[in-house]
């Protein structure tokens, strides 16, 4: 603007259309200049608006590894879990067979240590 300005006051009457000719073309220059560095500005604004958007992407991406790898790590889980209770039930089973099986022989053993004392004390 202070070119504009300084060139309308160096402006002498005889010259004027001249003068005229060359504010206006230091007008259309500073506007152009000004339209650059609006353009620029918004050059810059949409390449940082690119960044964020692939950061969100990659950040997206390994939040999808992540649950995926949870989802799988879960169904493992799941599947130990299952095999986990499936032996169980099987231990529980034969822990029964084997704890009667004592009751019976611990029984029989009362029974022949009692008939033992019965024909020892005959």
């Amino acid at each position: 603007m202070c070119t504009l300005l300084k060139s309308m006051v160096e402006c002498n009457i005889h010259s004027m259309s001249k003068c005229y000719t060359d504010i206006t073309f230091i007008a259309f220059d500073i506007s152009r200049s000004l339209q650059r560095q609006h353009l620029k500005n918004l050059d810059n604004e949409i390449e940082n608006y690119k960044k964020t958007i692939l950061k969100e992407q990659e950040n997206n991406e390994n939040l999808t590894l992540h649950y995926n790898k949870a989802c799988a790590e879960e169904g493992h889980v799941k599947k130990l879990m299952e095999t986990s209770e499936t032996k169980q039930g099987q231990l529980r089973s034969e822990y029964s067979m084997y704890s009667r099986v004592l009751q019976e022989t611990s029984q029989g053993l009362a029974k022949e240590n009692t008939v033992r004392e019965y024909w020892t004390c005959l």
